[in-house]
């Protein structure tokens, strides 16, 4: 089990390098592509994430009076289920989330 919680992964290298080796399968050295602060790059990651494990993902912007997290990222896993992450932009929530769901899946 990890340590940190990725609900609270701030955007940046370190983020950038899981979501390299977790969702890509890449190597964490080097330069890794900056996942978490590209809307494109971000969206790479939500489809593949979509298309490896077969689940709904739903991105937007909450209601919520909260103007640092109004961003949301959330996992669809059933009718009455899901999982969702709040974040300062839509890349940081989708890392966020790709963070989650494939440690879900790696256990």
């Amino acid at each position: 089990m990890r340590k940190e919680n990725p609900y609270y992964f701030a955007a940046g290298a370190d983020l950038d390098a899981m979501i390299h080796l977790q969702v890509f399968g890449g190597l964490a050295s080097g330069i890794c592509p900056t996942y978490s602060v590209s809307d494109d790059l971000a969206k790479r990651v939500q489809v593949k994430l979509i298309k490896r494990f077969k689940i709904g993902i739903v991105t937007g912007e909450t209601t919520l009076r909260i103007p640092s997290r109004r961003f949301f990222a959330r996992w669809e896993t059933g009718p009455s289920t899901s999982t969702e992450v709040l974040a300062e932009s839509i890349p940081l929530a989708i890392c966020r989330l790709a963070i989650l769901i494939t440690d879900k899946h790696n256990d």
